[in-house]
């Protein structure tokens, strides 16, 4: 599923739902609302495919960049009504980015 990332500067009170918050990308909410609330440019921060939340966790907060293990912050993103039902996925084994790197 292709999905729009806002974050991490969301402003106020939409950070108590996540410092990401995801949406389908073409979703029609991301045409009405005024996305400035998030950011400065109004645009997402970018767009990613994905099949699962945990791909997108680990998009963001790759294992072994970051102190982390696949899918450990999955609390740090809302996922809107339009890609919610994105299953939560498999959690990565213990050094699966690095060998896909090689």
């Amino acid at each position: 599923m292709k999905l729009a990332v806002y974050g991490p500067n969301i402003p106020g009170a939409l950070q108590r739902k996540g410092t990401f918050h995801i949406h389908a990308a073409d979703c029609a909410d991301r045409k009405r609302r005024p996305w400035s609330e998030f950011d400065d440019s109004g645009e997402a921060s970018w767009e990613l495919d994905a099949a699962d939340k945990v791909e997108v966790c680990d998009a963001v907060y790759t294992p072994g960049e970051f102190e982390c293990r696949s899918g450990d912050y999955l609390y740090d993103f809302h996922f809107y009504p339009c890609c919610a039902a994105l299953p939560i996925g498999e959690l990565k084994p213990e050094g699966y980015y690095e060998e896909v790197a090689q």
